[in-house]
């Protein structure tokens, strides 16, 4: 990796071979002549021809000293008694970065999806390490200016720490984090020094994209349930959604939840499996009358999730009377029939409050009212027994053969 080179009056450029297990630099082929009592000065130099896995602040100390540490031909002319000589305090490496390396990717090992590379809405398990390098790739272990972490693309936030300072030229984030909006959104992630750091201002680098993978941790009702009356299908269905912390719906998952209610009153039809995270029911129903009743969402290890309050109340039927209510007395009793909608309800009716049907002269107040487990709804009406006419004075009927 370092050339050592000999230059001298006789010399011009000879490369030296260096032996690390010796520790001994060796010249060969010289033919250096100095005359008797005379001296001439020669000089070692050394240059990288290859500049990479080099190490900050390394120093390379050169030092001779003519009659111990050189060797020459036994023949030819000797070394006299010499001082020793070097480069002083030696070269020191001196690695000024020039651009920001993305040495560790966010990565995570909890998502389910596997085609996500990390999990939303959770520190990364991987978290992302930026190194100053400069050209050659060399670290630059005097860097120490902040990193700072941003949203290049990407709908969602960035959470935890933005912004680390670099430690020996690198910077190590603790819990950056994504949170995103939709489940397995892609994102993008910058890393920027400051502009006003000792090494200059670096340029950005980014990620490659990057998607998060929402994982389920709660059941939400995401429609309440409505219209609700004892012993008929809901007519607004509730709907839940497998969301995580964040309130993201989870589109992975599959699994089902089920339907409970506060009230001794019995739910039906409670049972549904999530497709892309949701949860639709169909033909649920609740028998029994309750006020301010919830539902409870649970199941497949989510955390239970609660529905605002509701009523649920008697359906209500129409009663419509179909016969006339105007008659004339006749010596038999006489009825208002009715009929129900939906059909084929039973009816009670009363006449003045007596549910024997009248048959003398006068006017009933006539009430029906529907006897039913689900259905309620009552009519009233107004029946009249007219009295017969009276005979005309003075005149006689008779029937003639």
């Amino acid at each position: 990796q370092v050339t050592f080179r000999l230059n001298g009056p006789d010399l011009s450029n000879v490369v030296g071979t260096y032996n690390a297990s010796t520790n001994t630099l060796t010249f060969t082929g010289l033919s250096i002549s100095i005359a008797d009592g005379q001296n001439e000065t020669y000089t070692v130099n050394a240059y990288y021809i290859d500049n990479t896995n080099l190490s900050e602040n390394q120093t390379l100390i050169l030092s001779v000293d003519g009659d111990t540490d050189l060797t020459v031909s036994g023949t030819g002319t000797q070394m006299g008694s010499t001082n020793p000589v070097s480069n002083s305090t030696g070269s020191t490496i001196d690695i000024t970065a020039t651009q920001l390396v993305l040495a560790t990717a966010p990565a995570d090992i909890n998502q389910v999806d596997p085609t996500n590379e990390v999990l939303s809405g959770s520190a990364f398990r991987t978290q992302p390490v930026i190194r100053a390098h400069d050209a050659a790739g060399n670290l630059d272990l005097d860097f120490a200016d902040p990193i700072v972490a941003s949203l290049q693309s990407g709908s969602g936030q960035l959470g935890g720490t933005s912004s680390v300072s670099a430690n020996g030229g690198i910077a190590t984030f603790t819990d950056l984090s994504y949170n995103a909006v939709s489940d397995g959104g892609t994102f993008v992630l910058s890393f920027d020094d400051l502009p006003g750091g000792d090494e200059g201002n670096l340029s950005a680098i980014t990620s490659t994209a990057l998607s998060a993978d929402v994982v389920a941790s709660r059941w939400v009702f995401t429609r309440q349930p409505d219209e609700l009356f004892s012993g008929l299908i809901a007519g607004i269905q509730p709907e839940v959604q497998a969301r995580n912390a964040q309130g993201v719906t989870d589109l992975d998952f599959t699994q089902s939840t089920t339907l409970s209610i506060n009230t001794p009153s019995s739910i039906e039809n409670n049972v549904a499996r999530t497709n892309a995270g949701i949860a639709s029911f169909t033909e649920c129903k609740i028998t029994g009358i309750c006020q301010n009743c919830t539902l409870t969402a649970s199941g497949s290890g989510l955390t239970s999730g609660t529905s605002a309050s509701f009523n649920v109340d008697q359906a209500l039927a129409t009663i419509t009377f179909n016969s006339v209510s105007n008659v004339v007395f006749n010596g038999q009793t006489h009825r208002l029939t009715s009929i129900s909608d939906p059909p084929d309800l039973t009816i009670i009716t009363t006449y003045n409050g007596s549910i024997d049907p009248p048959g003398d002269p006068g006017t009933y107040q006539v009430v029906a009212t529907i006897e039913d487990t689900i259905y309620a709804g009552t009519a009233t009406s107004t029946l009249v027994i007219t009295p017969p006419a009276a005979p005309i004075a003075g005149v006689e009927l008779s029937t003639q053969e």
